[in-house]
């Protein structure tokens, strides 16, 4: 889920959430995240560089989560509904405990593909 406002002209701000899981018993991973996407509009379409940074909530047997950042370009047209595609890069960072070593990182790089449907367009 992201939710986004126009910010200025057809660049837009917003925040989001998503909900995934690394694999069968490995809990949710939900990252929380700004959106932010400055983009160029032709006559029909609108194409977006898609910036999101934020923080992913997690915590499976001793894990915890840490930083996300997701990045990556966006299509969709300029009709009131529309289908919205997406390809880009995202990080998943974790965090575990090992005593007596401290905090060791591990992060989680992901090539992304959504599809999904454009609502209530206003873009200008």
């Amino acid at each position: 889920f992201t939710a986004n406002l126009l910010a200025y002209k057809n660049n837009t701000a917003g925040f989001g959430w998503r909900a995934l899981s690394f694999g069968k018993g490995q809990g949710v991973y939900m990252p929380v995240f700004a959106s932010l996407r400055p983009s160029i509009a032709t006559k029909n379409s609108l194409f977006s560089l898609c910036l999101e940074p934020g923080y992913g909530i997690y915590n499976n047997n001793g894990s915890k989560g840490g930083f996300y950042f997701s990045t990556g370009i966006s299509y969709h047209s300029l009709k009131k509904s529309s289908p919205y595609f997406f390809a880009g890069y995202s990080r998943y960072t974790t965090s575990y405990t090992i005593v007596p070593y401290g905090t060791q990182k591990t992060n989680i790089n992901a090539i992304v593909f959504n599809v999904g449907f454009w609502v209530a367009n206003k873009t200008k």
